[in-house]
């Protein structure tokens, strides 16, 4: 790292999973500091709150995770595997030193891909960082066709911010594989016939998976649902934002025990404008099978729900209407199968 940890910084640790170390206990002392880096004429204060400084034998250990953070760099944690000499792997990333992969076009986000490695089955798992450029609320960012926002249930988009991304590519061409940000796709036409019960100008689709499907944990990403809302008047409508939430159960006895939520980001200026006869979707980011504490699952009976309001509100020719949301929807909610 940089020369100005030289001198200050005799040791540091890293947040690693607990009895990885077991063995070789040490002991040391709690010691609350408040820390100042100076760097290009602006300082930043990092102080021990929720990442506590310890003393061994004299010397100050801070973790590593946070203490570089803080400084503007990324730490990626690998453990010890046989793809990697079978030692625990500790890199930390200063975007300025790593060349950008893959960008949209608007310029919403920076792709850095890091890592490669061949699978198995052909396919190329491919991790990296995600610098967001400018905000994408309510959107979505996709590389290889897939979201590749991780941990989107427990970290929020925020501007000027870095975070890791997973994605799977057939062939080993960045250039192929174009960065997406996106909300609402724009509306185009839909065949009537997928609008089956009740006859309305509205409906609402949640896409979700075939009902009682096992999904492997080993995978390592769930594939995104959609939700589409479609026009079926014969005139054009405006439809006002609403809010919905994706909802994550564990399925046990019969009980649902909540996993994660998180809300769909509300419509682009506050409602959606459809042409008649036209739908538009909305792809939601991929659930990266941990819980609100980052935590992984584990395998199980799962259930994933949409909660939405009552109510659609729009209106047509400027006039305001009101329809029932779960008597014009369909899949609000399905069940699945994790399995290792």
């Amino acid at each position: 790292m940089k020369k100005f940890i030289v001198g200050f910084l005799c040791g540091v640790l890293l947040a690693v999973p607990a009895g990885v170390y077991a063995s070789n206990q040490i002991s040391a002392y709690l010691f609350p500091s408040k820390i100042t880096i100076h760097e290009d004429g602006l300082t930043t204060n990092f102080d021990s709150t929720g990442n506590p400084f310890i003393n061994y034998n004299n010397r100050v250990y801070v973790p590593l995770r946070a203490f570089s953070e803080a400084m503007g760099r990324y730490v990626n944690f690998e453990s010890a595997s046989a793809t990697n000499g079978n030692i625990n792997k500790i890199d930390i990333y200063e975007l300025k030193s790593v060349p950008v992969s893959a960008q949209d076009k608007d310029g919403y986000v920076s792709l850095y891909i890091t890592n490669k490695i061949k699978l198995a089955d052909g396919n190329i798992k491919v991790t990296g960082l995600i610098k967001i450029n400018k905000s994408v609320s309510g959107k979505t960012v996709s590389f290889a066709n897939q979201c590749v926002i991780s941990n989107v249930l427990t970290q929020p988009l925020q501007e000027g911010k870095t975070r890791d991304f997973t994605a799977y590519m057939e062939v080993d061409d960045v250039a192929s594989y174009p960065v997406t940000v996106k909300g609402w796709d724009t509306p185009s036409p839909f065949a009537k016939g997928m609008i089956a019960g009740p006859t309305s100008e509205l409906a609402l689709r949640f896409a979700g998976k075939p009902a009682d499907q096992s999904i492997s944990i080993g995978k390592g990403y769930y594939e995104a649902d959609s939700i589409s809302v479609l026009n079926a008047a014969d005139k054009p409508l405006k439809l006002s934002s609403m809010k919905l939430t994706y909802i994550i159960y564990k399925v046990e006895n019969g009980k649902d025990q909540l996993i994660c939520s998180y809300n769909v980001s509300e419509f682009d200026g506050g409602s959606l404008a459809f042409p008649a006869g036209t739908g538009s979707q909305l792809t939601l980011p991929a659930w990266d099978f941990k819980d609100l504490n980052g935590n992984l699952v584990s395998p199980g009976k799962y259930a994933i729900q949409l909660s939405i309001p009552a109510n659609f509100e729009y209106s047509i020719d400027g006039m305001a209407k009101t329809l029932s949301i779960k008597e014009n929807m369909w899949n609000e909610r399905y069940e699945f199968t994790l399995v290792n």
